[in-house]
């Protein structure tokens, strides 16, 4: 897994050739989609929260159930140590390409990478800072059908204000 910078603005349809998955902007439950997609990003849900504050602009061509967008900020977030987001990729056999899009907010937090299939995770943590943070971790895997490549971000600590914690935006699979 490799952190890749953010840039002003990207094309959630560009990236996510095979699928993609955005959250928020219409409330803390909406999540918009690739309409044709290949449906093989798994969200088990949970308790969220909305928010406006992502570092770039998320764009689209090809969702549903907003067609169009030309640039959001918006994602989901977490509040507290503890908290958690936890996705799937489906496997295919082939080497996939997996861009996620995650933040904090004045937090420390890990993101924990792992088959279905076993063997050792790939983790990555951030250290706990003050103010909004947000990254892209670009992550190359190959699964067979039936398994998947599991992934949880989560938070580790936080500074203790009230909407301190971790945050989700978006996912791509290429």
């Amino acid at each position: 897994m490799d952190l890749a910078p953010l840039p002003g603005a990207l094309s959630l349809t560009a990236l996510g050739t095979r699928d993609w998955r955005h959250w928020g902007g219409a409330g803390a439950d909406s999540f918009h989609r690739k309409a044709s997609g290949t449906g093989e990003i798994q969200d088990p849900g949970g308790e969220r929260l909305e928010h406006n504050a992502g570092a770039c602009d998320l764009r689209w061509t090809d969702g549903t159930p907003t067609a169009r967008q030309d640039g959001t900020r918006a994602g989901v977030f977490q509040r507290g140590a503890g908290k958690s987001f936890t996705l799937g990729v489906a496997g295919s056999g082939d080497l996939r390409t997996v861009r996620l899009f995650v933040g904090t907010f004045s937090a420390g937090a890990r993101l924990d990478l792992s088959l279905s299939s076993g063997g050792d995770p790939a983790v990555r943590e951030v250290a706990l800072a003050a103010g909004d943070r947000f990254y892209q971790y670009v992550i190359r895997f190959r699964a067979a059908p039936g398994e998947r490549l599991l992934i949880r971000w989560h938070a580790l600590t936080v500074t203790g204000g009230q909407n301190d914690g971790v945050a989700l935006q978006a996912i791509t699979v290429s």
